[in-house]
């Protein structure tokens, strides 16, 4: 996977892919370079570079955190609905890609890699509506469970009310 990864003609292409099939996701194109282009404008945030009129540049300088990468990658993956452990893995996959295109022995970096993903940090289950703010995701919670909840004055329409009998 790293190999593929790393000297695929489009490297950040081919990990936004790789992130949003095993998350089941359907992509289409542009959705790929949208997303590819926030992780080129972030890598450049972390390299020092102006990012000036580059895609997505207001919103990474917006970023808080020590890595704008790290910051857009869990910002990415809570809006798929990734857990934190997923998004660390990401971050690591792309940390080895970079190092892979760097000259580093790809067939050491993936058994390496292989074994970091296994032990990675981060919570495995993710909380509904848990990209949102406080009062957002409190907001759509509340509403779920009024919908959820019998109201006399919203009764069943008959096709449900026969299959309960």
């Amino acid at each position: 996977m790293l190999r593929e990864l790393a000297f695929s003609e489009a490297p950040l292409e081919a990990a936004v892919k790789l992130a949003l099939s095993s998350r089941g996701i359907s992509y289409s194109a542009s959705e790929v370079e949208r997303y590819a282009s926030l992780l080129k404008t972030s890598i450049m945030a972390d390299l020092g570079d102006d990012i000036a009129g580059q895609p997505w540049s207001s919103y990474v300088e917006a970023l808080v955190g020590e890595s704008k990468l790290e910051a857009a990658v869990h910002a990415f993956a809570g809006t798929l609905g990734a857990s934190p452990r997923e998004a660390n893995q990401f971050i690591e996959i792309l940390n080895a890609t970079s190092d892979v295109l760097d000259g580093a022995d790809a067939d050491a970096l993936e058994e390496a890699l292989a074994v970091e993903l296994e032990v990675m940090e981060g919570e495995d289950n993710v909380q509904p509506y848990e990209h949102l703010d406080d009062t957002s995701r409190d907001e759509r919670l509340e509403h779920e469970h009024r919908m959820q909840t019998p109201d006399p004055a919203r009764p069943e329409p008959p096709h449900r009310a026969e299959d309960d009998e």
